[in-house]
């Protein structure tokens, strides 16, 4: 059951008329939506910026489209203490993501549950806020998190999900697949560049001998290992072109527990296999639509990397917006 609460966060009642119920769990941003139909009749309470509460999550109500009989509602994250507090400058040198983050969640209520990153990195932005903030340390530390909305806690980790041997197969739980791939973003030499003149240059030719290279500058790096680490990350990801998948599962593991071996989450690597398409190959689930009343109608995006060029290109506009911003007349 959902349950309804008003613009002061005060319990309307529980919402159970509802129905085509569904939550879109996205990777790249740990950020979630969740959507569906309830009667118009009965939909008074219902406003945007009330909060709806799942089992997990909390969610604000966003967006209410009218459709004579019922009504359709979107919610996204409750993130608002996070999206409303200001920075105007923000620094951690060479500090650890926990640090880093411990101080953007300072007068959030938002606290870091567990992490298992523990490189060193450097986070600066200016006239921002503390979600900004997570989600700049979020491609800095080339982390992934889970943000908690009931207990207001943020999970970290490098890699979230496993390889639990799962695998989408058109002979069993595999209904359709649509594949999208392409080379535009493909290079096979980074030149990463840091402050002061460090530079280093990483090359990996894991799908072709083909020399495309790319220049990523990013002065916040002032360690030559720190500098190479990331940039060695980026150009794994850049170096093959770019596959991604829209598949209907069925998710037998939700339906049966005798298929229990076949549960997957976001995040986790899954052998994908089509006779009809001639596909087999491990992919990771990035993106997951779920609708928790009727398993049968799940949907998964899986891709094998998450980095486009145009994130590496957003960086490089923000980190030079920042150090710009910062600057004082004498060029310091």
């Amino acid at each position: 059951m959902l349950q309804l609460y008003d613009l002061n966060k005060v319990k309307i009642q529980g919402l159970k008329q509802y129905k085509d119920m569904n939550i879109e769990s996205i990777l790249s941003t740990g950020d979630k939506t969740l959507s569906f139909l309830y009667p118009a009749n009965l939909a008074k309470g219902i406003k945007e910026e009330g909060y709806i509460r799942t089992k997990t999550d909390e969610f604000v109500i966003k967006e209410i489209t009218d459709n004579k009989e019922w009504k359709s509602i979107k919610a996204t994250l409750n993130i608002e203490a996070l999206e409303g507090q200001p920075w105007e400058h923000f620094d951690t040198t060479e500090k650890t993501i926990t640090e880093c983050l411990t101080l953007a969640l300072a007068g959030t209520g938002w606290t870091i549950g567990t992490c298992s990153v523990t490189k060193r990195r450097t986070v600066r932005k200016t006239n921002c806020s503390s979600w900004d903030i997570i989600q700049q340390a979020k491609k800095t530390y080339l982390a992934e998190m889970q943000f908690d909305t009931i207990n207001k806690k943020i999970n970290i980790s490098e890699r979230l999900g496993s390889d639990k041997g799962v695998y989408f197969m058109d002979s069993l739980n595999l209904k359709s697949l649509d594949i999208q791939s392409n080379s535009y973003d493909y290079y096979t030499r980074l030149i990463a560049i840091g402050k002061d003149g460090l530079k280093v240059t990483v090359e990996n030719y894991q799908y072709s001998n083909k020399k495309k290279t790319l220049i990523w500058k990013d002065e916040r790096y002032t360690n030559i290992d720190s500098l190479k680490e990331d940039a060695k990350a980026k150009l794994e990801e850049l170096s093959k072109p770019y596959k991604a998948y829209k598949a209907d599962i069925i998710d037998l593991a939700n339906i049966s527990n005798k298929y229990s071996i076949l549960a997957y989450g976001l995040g986790d690597t899954i052998t994908l296999i089509s006779k009809e398409k001639g596909i087999k190959e491990k992919q990771r689930i990035v993106k997951i639509t779920e609708f928790p009343d009727d398993p049968s109608k799940n949907t998964c995006e899986i891709a094998n990397t998450l980095l486009r060029f145009e994130d590496i290109q957003q960086e490089q506009q923000d980190t030079t917006d920042t150090v710009n911003n910062i600057t004082t007349d004498n060029g310091t």
